[in-house]
């Protein structure tokens, strides 16, 4: 059984890592308080949007100025998925992100 979280909005996550919303800025409002209760990493950068729509993923956040192509922003757009950039490590995002209250997926 997972471990319960605190519960952390998108925006709390954007944030938290210094980041930019590149996807899911024109939804309908309220996305920034879509709240959030899991997390994990992962460096699947070309499967990275169809695998989190299998997961039923909120909000993917890339990391290390990673940047969304066109293809991941549209992809995105169709499954409602917020997508963030930010410049920081997958190491100092996750513990921030840990910080905040997120619990991991094992």
């Amino acid at each position: 059984m997972k471990e319960r979280g605190n519960i952390v909005k998108i925006s709390e996550i954007a944030e938290a890592v210094d980041g930019r919303v590149v996807c899911g800025e024109s939804y309908p409002a309220g996305w920034q308080e879509r709240e959030i209760e899991f997390g994990f990493s992962s460096d699947l950068m070309s499967e990275t949007i169809r695998t989190a729509a299998i997961a039923d993923i909120a909000c993917v956040l890339l990391v290390r100025n990673k940047h969304a192509t066109g293809d991941m922003k549209s992809l995105a757009a169709e499954y409602g998925m917020v997508l963030i950039e930010s410049g920081i490590s997958m190491f100092r995002a996750s513990a921030l992100l840990h910080d905040r209250g997120l619990k991991p997926v094992y």
